[in-house]
């Protein structure tokens, strides 16, 4: 390991984007915000996916993929996704690019190739997974409806950290259907006791269990569970989210 790492003792939050750095994990990109994962770090992402894909296949999820554009009226339809989401949002306007005329050499949107309606980049899946599952349910029948997607978002974070937040990352998220409510909130207590024993018994990371505060819950939801890891600056690190 390089001597050149800055102590972590003197700061926390340095040394640890340098050791990625110095680890060979990522690496910094060409797009702002956006981070390379290096074949080291993504093979770690493999490791992680594979055994925490086979904890959800235990519990009766099937995996499936949703779009990665959302209709601006369906994200609009989501209130709680507009209000959590609308300042982070990247937002397609134009579907073609032509030569700049006046800047030879440069490109610009094509006036003319204007899309009727923009399409958000997926901060999250909800708008367009429930509009979907609208058309698969037709009766309590068709429930409950276990579905996980693996997927890259985009949130367009103004401070970014390797690994930890950056503006498109990789992530599963998880949306299921219930006949009844407290089946849903079964659901949601079984999902984050998933992500408690994927972080404890398989990443050896210790974590605590809890309810978020109404003011720090995800937008809309009746209550959002949590797992939190303590890191060695003292600080709380929201590991995983299971949200009723």
């Amino acid at each position: 390991m390089s001597s050149a790492i800055t102590p972590r003792s003197l700061d926390y939050s340095k040394w640890y984007n340098e050791l990625v750095i110095s680890a060979d994990l990522a690496d910094h990109s060409a797009v702002r915000g956006c981070m390379v994962i290096k074949p080291h770090g993504y093979a770690i992402w493999e490791n992680m996916q594979r055994a925490l894909d086979d904890m959800f296949k235990a519990t009766g999820h099937v995996n499936a993929y949703f779009p990665l554009f959302i209709p601006k009226h369906l994200f609009e339809a989501e209130e709680k996704n507009a209000e959590g989401f609308a300042k982070e949002c990247a937002v397609v306007t134009h579907y073609r690019l032509k030569n700049d005329p006046l800047h030879p050499g440069k490109l610009i949107a094509d006036p003319e190739a204007k899309l009727d309606e923009e399409l958000v980049v997926r901060p999250t899946s909800e708008a367009i997974i429930w509009n979907t599952y609208k058309t698969w349910i037709q009766s309590y029948r068709d429930l409950p409806i276990l579905v996980n997607q693996w997927a890259n978002v985009v949130r367009w974070e103004m401070r970014t950290r390797l690994f930890l937040r950056t503006a498109e990352f990789l992530w599963q998220e998880g949306h299921t259907a219930h006949a009844t409510a407290e089946e849903a909130l079964q659901e949601t207590r079984q999902m984050l006791d998933v992500y408690a024993d994927f972080a404890e018994q398989w990443m050896a990371v210790p974590v605590i269990k809890g309810v978020k505060t109404a003011q720090e819950r995800f937008a809309g939801a009746d209550d959002t569970f949590c797992i939190e890891a303590l890191m060695q600056d003292g600080k709380a690190l929201q590991a995983g989210t299971s949200i009723f």
